[in-house]
């Protein structure tokens, strides 16, 4: 089966390289929002900042401890899907993170949430230097949901960019620009739907790179969707913020525009 490819056939080179690096950043994450569910006071100054960020520590803890874990085990195994799911897990950390880095004044934690950053990126680009791009194209094409999952990702990178100017360009033309920090998520957003839009470029045109991304960039904004629905459950428990069951409805709904062909694309794999 192609999702089973022992992993020499698929990974060429710095393999125990980024897979120390994930390990790191996932150990690293961990430490750091266990770090702020215990201390809130150390890392979060203001209550606006608390009811941000707090939340989210439990929500990194519940999905994207796991989701590392998984997709290490799973390349430890050798099996190919390990390598395909890594670059989502690795993707939610940059966001998460670079949405701290510009969302909490400077303080130690900075160098922290600086440093997963720069650990995520450094093993992401490791990765996808070592897959052999062309074998898992060999492997997926045709098995895969790939102009659908393409459309996807084009389309809600589209998308989120356009909410995430929406939210910025206002203050820019009125002259009341708000303080990056109030802007963090926005300034995320645009980050990391570039990358969807480019992953989804390069699976509509059925290029090798896009069959190695396509499932990662699926995961990603999936995890994330499902981890926005968490944070509406806990952080009236941890902040006391307002619950409203509206919110959840409309990111389940949202949510589904990902979860499923993040479904097709998995069951390709698996059926490879």
């Amino acid at each position: 089966m192609a999702a089973n490819i022992p992993s020499t056939y698929f990974l060429r080179e710095n393999k125990n390289t980024f897979i120390f690096l994930s390990a790191v950043v996932a150990v690293l994450m961990t430490g750091m929002s266990g770090l702020g569910l215990i201390f809130p006071d150390l890392f979060y100054p203001t209550s606006e900042i608390t009811e941000m960020f707090l939340s989210n520590d439990l929500v990194n803890i519940l999905i994207g401890t796991p989701f590392f874990l998984v997709s290490l085990i799973y390349i430890k195994q050798g099996k190919m899907i390990g390598a395909l799911l890594l670059p989502g897990a690795l993707i939610y950390v940059i966001y998460n993170y670079f949405a701290y880095l510009l969302g909490t004044p400077f303080s130690w934690s900075t160098v922290g949430y600086l440093l997963l950053v720069f650990l995520g990126v450094l093993a992401l680009f490791l990765l996808l230097r070592s897959i052999n791009h062309n074998e898992v194209k060999v492997a997926l094409e045709g098995r895969v949901a790939d102009k659908f999952s393409g459309w996807v990702l084009v389309i809600f990178g589209l998308a989120f960019i356009g909410l995430a100017l929406s939210e910025i360009v206002p203050g820019i033309l009125d002259g009341s620009i708000p303080p990056l920090c109030e802007k963090a998520v926005s300034a995320a957003d645009i980050l990391v739907s570039l990358g969807w839009i480019s992953g989804g470029t390069l699976l509509l045109r059925r290029k090798a790179p896009g069959y190695s991304l396509g499932l990662g960039f699926l995961m990603a904004p999936s995890s994330l969707f499902i981890g926005l629905i968490l944070y509406f459950f806990f952080a009236p428990i941890l902040t006391g913020r307002a619950f409203d069951w509206t919110e959840v409805l409309t990111i389940l709904i949202m949510g589904m525009i990902c979860f499923v062909p993040t479904a097709l694309y998995s069951r390709g794999i698996n059926r490879s």
